[in-house]
C-alpha cells in the first residue's frame, strides 16, 4: 500500500476517535446536569402541598357533608346496578341496608330528607334516579314517620306526583306509595288523582291507592266510592282495602266506613268482596250478619272463593279473650269453612285456606279428625295444609291435655329425677 493509501486510513482512525471522545463528554454534560437538578430538588425544602398525602387528597372526591346526598353517594360508588330493571343488586358493606335501616329508626328525618330524595329521582344519572326510587320503596312506602302535615315540602310532594308520570314504570311503581303520603299530606289529591287515573300502569294504580287514607280522611269517601264502582277490580278492592288501614279511627268514622261497605257484601267482584269480608269482620254485629249471609248465599249458588276466604281470617280468633264473633256467627262460619273443605268442587286454593282457616280458628278434636283425612290427598295444597294443622292442632290439644291432667293431681308431685310420663298409661303404684 503507498504513502497516500495509509495516510488515508490514519486520517480515518483520528476522526473515529474524535467522534468517540465527543459522545463521552456529552454523556458526561448530561449526567452531571440530571445530578445537579436531583441535587438541587434536595437541597430545596420539600412543599407540604407535595407530600403524597396532599397529592392524593386532591384527586379523590369530596365527601358530601349532607347526609342524604353522603348516603346517595355511598350507594352509587358502592354498589350493583341494573338500571333497566331499577334494582339494587349488592353492596360492598351494606349501605342500602344501613341507609333504610337510618330511616326506619329515626336516624335520618324521611319528611327532612324528602326534598333532596325528589331531587335524585329526577336525576339524569341513572344510579342516583334509582338509589332515590329504591329508597323511597323500601323506608317511605308505609309512611312518611312522625310529623305534622305541614312540615312535608308541598314542591317536593308537586314534583313527586309529577314524576309518576314520566318516570320509567318500575321507578314510578316503586316511588307510588310515598307520592300518596305526600300529596295528601300537602293537600294536592287532585293532581295525585289525575297523575294515577292516568296512569297505563293498572297495578301501580292499585298498588297506590290502597294508602291513600294513610294521611287523607273521610271527606275523600266520594273518590273511594268511583273507585269501588270502577272497571278495575283490583283498584276497587284496594279502595275498600284503604277505608280497612285508615289510622286513628273515632267511633263516628267506625260507623261510616261500615254503612258504606256492607252493601258491598254481596259484590260479585270476588277480590272486592274479600276485602269488603275482612271490613265487615272488623265492624261485627250485624254487619258480620250480612258478610256470612252473603258468603252463605254464594255457596248455595256456587262455591266460596279463597278471597272471601281469607276474609273472615279474624273472626273467631281470640285476641285478649274476646272474638270479633258472636258464638252463632262463628257456628255459621265453622259450617261454611267445613263445606269448602270437603266440597271436590271447590278450588284447591280454596280448600286449603278453609282448612288453615279452621285450624287457625276452631283447634279442637273436630278440626284434628278433618284435617288428618287429607294428610294423603293428592292435591299439594290441600296435603300441605292438612299436614300443617295436624301438627299445629294435634300439639294444642296434647298440651292442654298435659295441662288438665297436671291441675287434676292437686298437689301431687312427682320428684325431679324421674322422667315426665309419655302418652302410655302408667299402672301400679306411682311414687
Amino acid at each position: 500500500m503507498g504513502n497516500r493509501g495509509l495516510g488515508i486510513m490514519e486520517g480515518r482512525r483520528q476522526r473515529h476517535r474524535g467522534t468517540k471522545w465527543i459522545h463521552v463528554v456529552m454523556t458526561l454534560v448530561v449526567m452531571g446536569g440530571v445530578s445537579l437538578a436531583a441535587c438541587s430538588r434536595k437541597s430545596q425544602p420539600q412543599s407540604k402541598t407535595d407530600s403524597p398525602a396532599s397529592a392524593s387528597a386532591r384527586t379523590a372526591p369530596e365527601a358530601p357533608t349532607d347526609p342524604v346526598e353522603a348516603m346517595l353517594s355511598n350507594i352509587t360508588q358502592h354498589c350493583s346496578f341494573n338500571e333497566a330493571h331499577a334494582a339494587i343488586s349488592k353492596c360492598e358493606n351494606n349501605e342500602k341496608q344501613s341507609a333504610i335501616r337510618d330511616f326506619n329508626t329515626g336516624k335520618l328525618s324521611r319528611v327532612d330528607a324528602l326534598p333532596k330524595l325528589v331531587e335524585a329521582l329526577g336525576s339524569p344519572d341513572r344510579k342516583r334516579s334509582v338509589a332515590a326510587s329504591k329508597l323511597l320503596e323500601s323506608a317511605f312506602r308505609n309512611s312518611l314517620g312522625t310529623h305534622a302535615a305541614q312540615a312535608v315540602s308541598k314542591p317536593a310532594a308537586a314534583q313527586l306526583v309529577t314524576l309518576l308520570s314520566t318516570l320509567p314504570e318500575r321507578q314510578a311503581a316503586q316511588v307510588a306509595p310515598a307520592a300518596v303520603h305526600a300529596a295528601m299530606s300537602t293537600g294536592q289529591q287532585e293532581a295525585l288523582y289525575k297523575a294515577l287515573d292516568e296512569h297505563p300502569n293498572q297495578q301501580l294504580r292499585a298498588s297506590a291507592y290502597v294508602y291513600l287514607l294513610r294521611y287523607g280522611t273521610l271527606a275523600e269517601l266520594p273518590k273511594i266510592k268511583s273507585l269501588v264502582d270502577g272497571k278495575d277490580e283490583r283498584v276497587a278492592a284496594s279502595a275498600v282495602e284503604a277505608l280497612r288501614r285508615m289510622p286513628g279511627q273515632k267511633p263516628e268514622d267506625v260507623k261510616r266506613i261500615c254503612d258504606f261497605v256492607a252493601p258491598l257484601a254481596e259484590d260479585p267482584r270476588e277480590v272486592v268482596a274479600g276485602k269488603v269480608t275482612a271490613q265487615l269482620v272488623n265492624c261485627g254485629g250485624t254487619y258480620l250478619d250480612a258478610a256470612l249471609a252473603g258468603a252463605q248465599k254464594r255457596q248455595k249458588i256456587s262455591t266460596l272463593g279463597p278471597a272471601i276466604i281469607r276474609g273472615f281470617d279474624q273472626t273467631c280468633t281470640r285476641h285478649q279473650g274476646k272474638t270479633a264473633g258472636s258464638e252463632s256467627q262463628c257456628a255459621k262460619l265453622r259450617g261454611l269453612l267445613e263445606h269448602t273443605v270437603q266440597d271436590s268442587k271447590s278450588t284447591e286454593e280454596a280448600r286449603q285456606f278453609a282448612l288453615l282457616g279452621l285450624g287457625l280458628q276452631f283447634q279442637d278434636a273436630a278440626t284434628l279428625a278433618l284435617a288428618e283425612k287429607y294428610v294423603s290427598a293428592p292435591e299439594k295444597r290441600l296435603k300441605s295444609a292438612a299436614e300443617r294443622v295436624t301438627r299445629s292442632v294435634g300439639a294444642r290439644l296434647k298440651s292442654s291435655s298435659t295441662g288438665s291432667q297436671t291441675s287434676q293431681m292437686g298437689t301431687r308431685t312427682r320428684p325431679a329425677s324421674l322422667p315426665r310420663p309419655q302418652s302410655k298409661v302408667v299402672t301400679g303404684s306411682q311414687p
